[in-house]
């Protein structure tokens, strides 16, 4: 028997699914548990085909999908993104838009005519 963190029912070994990372192997709550925690994301629009939904979130609510943003920051920033606050991590995104949106001078290719 073991007891789940997040109903506190104790429940038998079956009742868990398995987890590497711990030390009994087991995660710490029961698979009644992890099922509506996943039910209710799901719901929420978090998880989409079975898959965290995080970049859209961030697509829909700031314009531009995160891995453009993560890049432009680590090639033109040196500190982590993690340590920014929140109206930095704002202008940072509101810059890089500015950035993909200047207008592209692209070099005319001559055409050879025989």
């Amino acid at each position: 028997m073991k007891t789940c963190t997040k109903c506190q029912c104790p429940t038998p070994l079956e009742g868990f699914s398995n987890y590497y990372k711990s030390k009994d192997g087991l995660k710490s709550q029961c698979k009644l548990c992890d099922s509506l925690e996943y039910d209710i994301a799901k719901k929420a629009g978090k998880i989409v085909n079975g898959k965290s939904n995080h970049e859209a979130i961030f697509k829909a609510k700031h314009g531009v999908s995160p891995g453009t943003v993560r890049s432009y920051v680590n090639k033109n920033y040196s500190f982590l993104w993690g340590e920014l606050t929140e109206p930095e991590k704002m202008s940072i995104i509101e810059e890089y838009k500015k950035f993909r949106s200047r207008k592209r001078v692209t070099k005319g290719y001559k055409v050879r005519i025989k």
